[in-house]
């Protein structure tokens, strides 16, 4: 996970910030779909992030350090409709950014993570606005569908090509 310079500047607890964050997401996604975040690192990043495509050009240059998905967390209360990379049919993204939802919330970042999770996954949760937390039950069943595909692009082995049968020059 990448926190932007507004969350760690406001906030002195900022890598429990971030822990405490990935655990009630995990604990959400692990209760409506057997989904289970891992959190493998906290990043300090020394700018605020002011939309979702700088913050995705930033994430694009960290690196990854094993973690399937890496997870941006902007300290600004920005509305984007996209919260996660690009996904295909065969994989999920590999970048996501979760921007503060709500200040006056004892998680305020908790609603913009699981989108952005459950985006990266193929699906948009709309439903996740709901209080409580929940998903749609057409949401449910694309995310329960996908949940296997792996994060990162599949490395596809060229098909091996077929011996060329043509005389070796100077045979003809």
């Amino acid at each position: 996970m990448v926190v932007d310079e507004e969350v760690f500047d406001r906030r002195s607890d900022w890598i429990d910030y971030a822990e405490r964050h990935v655990r009630w997401a995990s604990q959400v996604l692990l209760r409506e779909l057997g989904v289970e975040l891992e959190l493998r690192g906290v990043v300090a990043w020394p700018t605020a992030w002011s939309s979702g495509q700088v913050a995705f050009a930033d994430l694009e240059r960290v690196g990854n350090d094993g973690a399937d998905l890496v997870i941006g967390l902007g300290g600004r209360s920005i509305r984007t409709p996209v919260q996660a990379g690009p996904t295909t049919a065969q994989r999920h993204a590999t970048a996501a950014i979760a921007f503060s939802s709500d200040p006056t919330s004892p998680a305020p970042h908790l609603r913009s993570l699981l989108r952005a999770v459950t985006q990266a996954m193929g699906s948009d949760p709309v439903a996740a606005d709901a209080d409580p937390i929940a998903f749609s039950a057409e949401e449910r069943r694309i995310l329960l569908e996908r949940k296997h595909l792996p994060f990162t692009a599949e490395v596809v082995e060229d098909a091996p090509q077929p011996a060329d049968e043509a005389a070796p020059e100077g045979e003809n």
